[in-house]
Formats: C-alpha cells, structure tokens, sequence
C-alpha cells in the first residue's frame, strides 16, 4: 500500500485539467495566462539543472510584469512579454552542492534540494515506458533505489491537435518509494532508471531522468506536424489541420461529445455514476480481475464497474485516497456521483484523492468507466493496490465482488474512438507530451521504438531527431536508439520478408549517417512468447556504454561487430569486414532468450547466402581473423549475404568485449534518407 496522499496522487489529480494548458492556433488564447502556471512543472523541489550549458527557466503571469530569479548568488531580471510568457537564461554551472532557486514576481516561490548533473530523455514507446515492477528482479532493484543522485520525472499522456504549453508533473529524488510513484507503467521506466543508476555510479554525477513515452506508438505521433508536413506520406493530413474549422477544434469537447453520444452511462448526468442507479440487471465478477473474465473476452469499447463500500463515521469524516490498481487503458471513476480522477496507461496504478465531504457513514458506490482501446480491460490489480485509505482510520480493501455493464461495444463494429483517444495521431505526442519539454536543458536523449512501416521509417526517424534537435536549440546532442528485443518463434527457414529485420536496419543505418547518435543490439535477449521481456539489465547496460564512450569520452569499446564491406573471396565464398571488432571476434553463447533453444559458443550461426535469384539458404561462416568468410555448397556463385535477418534470429556473432553484431544484408540500402542533422 502506497503512502497516504502520495504526490503521484497529487500529480494525477492535476493532470485532470491538463487540456487547459494546451494553447490553440489564435492570438486570444495565446494571451490567456490564466490557466497557466507562474513557473512551469519541468522546475520542481529536487530538479537537476543541466551542467555546464546556459539553461532557461520560465513560466506565465500578467503580461509586462516583472520577475526575479535568484540562483547560485545571481540575480536575474526580467518582464512577461505580451503572451505573459517570461524567460531567464542561467549558468552555466558546474557540479556542486545541492541548492536552491528564489523566483519572485506575482507569486514567490523557493525550489529545494536543486542539483546540477545532467538530464536524460528516456523516450519511446512500452519497452522503454516498461516499469520497475516488471522486472525479474523487481524486489532487489526497488530496495536498491534509495539513491538521491537519481532524480526523476514524469510526462503524463496526453495525446493533442494542439501544441502545449505544460506537462503536469515534478521532480523526485529516487527511493524505493519514488520510484515506484513515478513513471506510467507499474514504476519509473526500468531501462532509464538501470541506464541512469550506471552513469551515475561511474561518473559519480546527479543523473536526471525524464520519462516521456507510451506504449504501441509511431514514430509519427512524436514527431511535429511542421516537421511532417515535409514528408509525401503525411503532407495532406497536416495541411487538413491547418484550416481555419480544425484550428478552433476543441479535443476536450470532441471526447465528451463521442462518451456523450456513443455510451449511454455517460449521458443524463453521468447516470452510471449515480449511487441511485438501479444496478439489478448487471453482472458480478471477481477483482482483481479483467475483461477475459467476462462476457466479453475480445472487447473495445466501454465497460462500467460499481461497487457499494460500508463505511463507519470516522472513516467517512477522514480524507482519503482511492486506490483501483491498473487499468486498461482510459478510466474515469466517481464516488458517490461525484468525479474524482481519470488517467490514461495500461500498467499505471490509479490512486485519486477524495474531496472531503463526499464520503459517508454508510453504504458508498464507488463507480468506474473503463474504455478500451486496446490491451485488456477490467480491473486488474494487483490486490495490494486496491484499497480506500483513510488518514487517520486505516483502510478498506476494495476487492472481491464489483458489478459490471458493457455499454458500448467497439470490437470490429460500430463508431470510431475520437482523434484525442488515439495515441498515434500523426504529431499528437509531440503536441501534448515532448513540446512542453522543448527548452529544458538537457544532457541527450535514449530511444527505444520500432513500430512503423520501414521505408517511411528510413525519413521519418531523421527527421524526428531533426525536430528535437532543432527544437532545443542545443545542438546535436546524443540520441542513442535501441532495437527490439527477440520475440516470436524462430523461423525454420530463412526469411523472404522480414519487416521486423528492417526496422532494425534502418534504426542501424540512422545511427550511422546521424551525427552524434548510436545503437543498442538486443536479438541476443528477449522473450518468444512477450514483446516485453522482464530482464532489461543487459540492454540498459548497452545504452550505458554508448553514452559512456560517445558522450563522455571513456576509452571501452560500445558496439558489436558492425558490417562495413564484403570482398566476393574466396572463390564461392563471400568475406565480410566489420568495424568495433573490440578484442576480437567470436561465435558466442546465447542463451537469454526466454523461450528459445539456447545457442552454443564456438560455431557462427544466422547467416544467410543467395544467388543472383536471391535464393536464401542458411550458409556456413567461419571466423578468419577479422573478417567472417561465408559460403554453401547449394550457392556457388553467391551475390549476397544476410545476418540475424528475423525478429528473433538463431545468431551468435559478437565481439570478445561481448556486444553482439547488429543484424545486416549486404545487398541493402547504403544509407538512410530525410531531413537530417
């Protein structure tokens, strides 16, 4: 059970009204500061400061009035400008003592317990957002995590047409309990946090992490619509969003008017909400428990849930805190009729705080909407997470028998999800979730998402990483990208097709032709029957490595084996070249993909040979020095040769320093396409 009135409850109350902080494309709205902050949510109590660079910071008041902000001895001075935005410009500083930050102006306000250090963007989609508790080890991690030099901070989803302005959220320092009241998916994102905890044990500096991903989005959604409209595949849906209709589009209206018309629980009133509805007609199911339990094991759409709590007069006179443990994927939950949060995740434990007077001596129904987009609905738990917790009268655990009525059904039938509901919106990430980041000082910036169609992929993560870059002002600061662990069954024979093996070919040739980028290589750890494997210590160590040699310039090798050129020699074979041979080469042991036959050291497997027909049959390859000699009897005349070409590949190339080769083709592009810097 998590602490009374956490700040996680705190934050997720106020992402309620987050919509509010998204300004539309007119100058009326541009100039209402009303319903923004003075100093906006990325400056908290136990932030860390980018070192070494001149960072801003800033927030909104009244335009033209005057602001101070006193940090490290310096004063700093400025005025709101006409959109009541105002801005100082600190540093840069070194490492040093914690200390704080004196802004005054309108409002006064002291930040504590600040460090400089450097901040990480840990950003993608559910393998990066993939939390701390579904770890292998999740119960050694999270005792390890009392750490103050880890500080930690959560974009909240938010999916927008338009460009925010603020993310609700604030800075923690790292400890058992934090870490698991940060991030959107069961705890803090655990290859940030194991990525994080490394560079700060080695270079003994204040790491910043910030999660800011979703699970199953495109590379599309993080991008923004400018960045977009360059691009064939996107040009025409941007330009429909610049029209003078779409520009006064309100999605918080769009999403209230689809539950309005499309789930009769939301209509007069909120009336499944109501503690007086006649629920005699609904059924009963166990919690923890989930859609696959009901009526409805293949279901999208909306499923409402109640259950009646008796309550004593010292529990009903006591603030508290409503615990629901995770729900897929939207919920929205009244007590008594009276709204009381909502939240977005599949893996994110709901916990909302209870208005006071709104419980009482008695009976108390407790109401939840839970619409599916996609995952599985219902409530799932665990148990522990599912409780009313009272200040100052213990608790009451919220499981067992709930009621539930399916109002809308939306699997393979009738209306679509409204444009706000939907993650992957081209730029609708980038609106609501990176733009109130853009400006913050930071280190640099590990990627972790694969999902996409390859050749508009090959644009559209150069182009992505332009739209970063050039939105911070920074220059090219790091942007280490990490291909997709093994999963599925290993294919008997060698791919035709494999679209899976050419996400990850495009994400390896990016880091080539990006400046000041790189790749981590994961086929050798995974899962057949989970996308989302449970041990993440391998791949955050990889990350690690990049980052330590790239950007902080330590003498280790980082990369596997990585293809460079092939030689058609000797006679009906094919010799290929590699880069990052480290202390040489070997056919290494594979053995940490869960699920699949382990693979011995000593002999190379997962190359491919073709013909000029492209034929592919499995070829024999051998280590001579540096170099991999490739061949087959039943090819005499090869023309080309793939390596570890399938989502998960039997192949065992690796370095001795024991960082295995990215997957390649010889016959494949040279480079990669798109807006680049």
């Amino acid at each position: 059970m998590t602490r009374f009135l956490s700040s996680a409850a705190m934050a997720l109350l106020a992402c309620i009204t987050i919509g509010a902080l998204c300004a539309p494309l007119t100058a009326k709205a541009q100039t209402n500061t009303e319903k923004l902050p003075f100093l906006t949510t990325l400056f908290t109590d136990n932030m860390v400061l980018q070192r070494d660079q001149v960072d801003p910071i800033w927030g909104w008041t009244k335009p033209g009035a005057a602001v101070t902000v006193t940090i490290q001895g310096k004063t700093l001075r400025t005025l709101a400008g006409q959109d009541g935005k105002w801005m100082v410009k600190v540093g840069p500083f070194g490492l040093g003592d914690p200390f704080e930050i004196h802004i005054s102006g309108p409002q006064n306000i002291v930040l504590h317990n600040v460090v400089t250090g450097d901040v990480w963007m840990c950003t993608g989609q559910s393998n990066m957002e993939f939390g701390i508790v579904g770890l292998l080890d999740k119960d050694k991690v999270i005792a390890d995590a009392n750490n103050p030099g880890i500080r930690l901070w959560t974009a909240p989803y938010h999916a927008s047409s338009k460009v925010c302005q603020v993310a609700n959220g604030h800075w923690s320092a790292c400890t058992p309990t934090t870490i698991l009241e940060q991030g959107s998916a069961g705890g803090f994102s655990a290859p940030g946090y194991l990525f994080g905890k490394e560079l700060n044990e080695k270079l003994h500096i204040p790491i910043g992490l910030i999660e800011c991903c979703i699970g199953a989005t495109n590379a599309r959604t993080w991008t923004s619509a400018e960045s977009l409209s360059t691009m064939a595949d996107f040009h025409d849906e941007i330009e429909q969003r610049k029209l003078p209709s779409f520009a006064g589009y309100d999605s918080d209206l769009e999403v209230e008017s689809w539950y309005q018309a499309n789930d009769p629980g939301s209509a007069n009133g909120y009336s499944y909400g109501s503690p007086t509805l006649d629920t005699s007609s609904w059924t009963t199911m166990k919690a923890p428990g989930n859609t696959l339990q009901t009526a409805y094991p293949k279901f999208h759409g909306v499923i409402w849930f109640r259950k009646t709590v008796d309550l004593n007069a010292a529990q009903a006179a006591s603030d508290a805190v409503i615990q629901l443990g995770k729900i897929a994927v939207y919920d929205r939950t009244w007590v008594n009729g009276v709204s009381v949060g909502g939240e977005f995740g599949p893996g994110k434990p709901r916990e909302y705080g209870i208005p006071a007077g709104v419980l009482k001596s008695g009976p108390n129904v407790i109401a939840v909407r839970n619409l599916v987009t996609f995952a599985v609905g219902g409530l799932s738990g665990p148990a522990e997470m599912m409780n009313l917790v009272f200040k100052n009268a213990g608790a009451v655990s919220l499981t067992g028998d709930w009621l539930y009525s399916v109002t809308n059904s939306t699997y393979d039938k009738g209306p679509q999800f409204p444009q706000e509901l939907n993650r992957n919106v081209p730029a609708y990430l980038y609106n609501g979730m990176v733009a109130p980041l853009v400006g913050f000082g930071i280190k640099g910036v590990i990627w972790h998402q694969n999902a996409g169609i390859p050749d508009q992929y090959r644009i559209l993560l150069p182009t992505l990483i332009k739209t970063w870059r050039d939105g911070w002002g920074e220059g090219s600061f790091p942007f280490y990208i990490v291909q997709h662990e093994s999963w599925k069954a290993r294919s008997p024979e060698p791919l035709d097709a494999c679209p899976d093996a050419q996400m990850r070919e495009v994400q390896r040739l990016t880091s080539h032709k990006i400046a000041n980028s790189g790749l981590v290589v994961t086929y050798d750890i995974g899962d057949v029957e989970n996308a989302h494997p449970k041990d993440k210590v391998d791949l955050a160590h990889r990350l690690a490595l990049v980052a330590l040699a790239k950007t902080y310039g330590q003498d280790i090798e980082y990369s596997g084996p990585d293809f460079t050129y092939a030689d058609f020699s000797p006679p009906g074979k094919m010799t290929l070249h590699f880069s990052h041979i480290g202390k040489g080469l070997a056919a290494a042991a594979v053995t940490k993909v869960a699920g699949a036959d382990p693979i011995a050291a000593g002999k190379l497997v997962g190359f491919q040979i073709a013909d000029a027909d492209h034929k592919w049959v499995w070829a024999d390859a051998d280590i001579i020095g540096d170099t991999v000699v490739v061949g087959s009897p039943s090819v005499p005349d090869p023309k080309a040769v793939r390596y570890a070409w399938a989502m998960n590949p039997a192949a065992n190339l690796f370095n001795i320093d024991g960082l295995p080769a990215p997957g390649f083709r010889t016959d494949g592009p040279p480079s990669i396409t798109g807006n680049q810097k």
